[in-house]
């Protein structure tokens, strides 16, 4: 039984006879991948403090939203050969990141001590805050290895568009118990209003692909590639013009096939 079961692999192993002439007459391919994705932003370019009139004092508002970290991404692609080694080729991923977003407010008290105030702070989760999807034009380069190994650098435009939660407005409460005291509360209410950025933009992509086919048209393959975009806006909040970084760092493998 061991002696079969050897032999079926070696077989199933074996090159057929047109594994050698696949490796330069294959006209396309097609793949799907499973990646880990970081973003290419890091912190949030919105986050900050802004002074806000309130009765009868200013108000320092601050809004963080979260470093977007890495998530788990799908990419298909498909593309077809060229002559001289190269390639044209489209793919496409999704992704997307939860968050939780921080409120803060401090009020200093109108009539105490210099220095005394009062602060609050709120977290607000959103699942998701952002979603991304590119589609990256690749042109291709596949460089000459052995027959059943295929190594590919990509690279070329990318269309990418998002969505992100923002938070566009929120209110809060002020006591002071009595104006002789130095006593400050705050209170955020639960209520806090969002909106959804979306947007667009043209960017660039590089990467690199290894894959090994156990078939002549089948195979498995890692790949790694940056994606990147970036957006202007101005936050609802603060009135401030912020550049969003769209695109991300991945890294991962799946299936691979030519014909």
């Amino acid at each position: 039984m061991k002696e079969i079961l050897i032999v079926g692999v070696a077989l199933f192993l074996l090159p057929s006879p047109s594994a050698a002439q696949s490796r330069e007459s294959f006209k396309g391919w097609l793949g799907v991948d499973f990646m880990n994705s970081s973003s290419v932003q890091g912190q949030d370019p919105r986050n900050g403090i802004m002074n806000k009139a309130f009765q009868p004092v200013p108000a320092d508002i601050v809004i963080t939203y979260p470093e977007l970290g890495s998530t788990l991404a799908i990419q298909a692609e498909g593309g077809v050969r060229l002559p001289w080694r190269l390639g044209v080729g489209i793919q496409f991923s999704a992704m997307s990141h939860d968050g939780v977003v921080e409120l803060g407010v401090t009020v200093p008290h109108p009539v105490g001590p210099a220095g005394v105030s009062a602060s609050a702070f709120k977290d607000v989760p959103f699942q998701p805050i952002r979603r991304e999807r590119a589609l990256d034009i690749v042109v291709v380069y596949h460089i000459p290895v052995a027959d059943r190994w295929q190594v590919r650098l990509l690279g070329g435009p990318s269309y990418i568009w998002f969505s992100q939660q923002s938070v566009t407005d929120f209110t809060f409460g002020w006591d002071a118990l009595d104006q002789a005291g130095a006593i400050n509360v705050i209170h955020i209410a639960n209520t806090v209003q969002s909106g959804e950025l979306k947007g667009h933009a043209w960017g660039y992509n590089v990467g690199g692909d290894v894959s090994y086919f156990f078939k002549p048209a089948v195979g498995l393959g890692a790949v790694a590639k940056l994606n990147r975009a970036s957006f202007q806006t101005v936050d609802p909040v603060t009135g401030n013009g912020a550049e969003i970084s769209l695109g991300h760092v991945s890294v991962g493998g799946g299936l691979r096939i030519r014909f």
